[in-house]
């Protein structure tokens, strides 16, 4: 989705740069966006997942929750493109509406997990990260 890409381009363009960290996450945004094509591919797919982490950052940084927007607009992408059979990109969503405070869909990306087939579980790294979190948003909810 190009909009969204334009969209957070020109809004990241807009942004003083005041400390060394802004200008390293701002750097690395536009890494992402020179790799990006039109077409579908499985690195698209990774690069609008770690799109939306650094958008996260910033929203941290300048303390401006629409960078948390943007973020999940990019998971509800990476989501889309790989049919929602990714259990950590589903998490990472998770996460981030548990920061927003979206129980609710937190609690559907939950859901849509339990219903993955369970070959995620097998892998020792991924599926251990995936299995703590989910703990931790089902905490939060609760």
């Amino acid at each position: 989705m190009t909009e969204i890409r334009d969209r957070i381009k020109t809004k990241i363009n807009l942004i003083q740069i005041d400390n060394q960290k802004i200008f390293d996450l701002k750097y690395e945004i536009g890494l992402y966006f020179t790799c990006f094509n039109d077409e579908y591919d499985y690195d698209t797919v990774k690069l609008y997942n770690a799109l939306a982490n650094v958008l996260i950052k910033v929203s941290k940084c300048l303390k401006d929750d629409s960078f948390k927007q943007d973020a999940l607009e990019c998971f509800d992408e990476a989501i889309r493109l790989n049919d929602s059979k990714n259990p950590i990109y589903l998490v990472e969503r998770g996460k981030l509406h548990i920061e927003m405070g979206n129980k609710d869909l937190a609690i559907v990306d939950v859901n849509t997990i339990n219903e993955l087939p369970e070959d995620w579980k097998t892998d020792s790294i991924n599926g251990t990260y995936v299995k703590l979190a989910l703990e931790s948003i089902i905490k939060s909810c609760t």
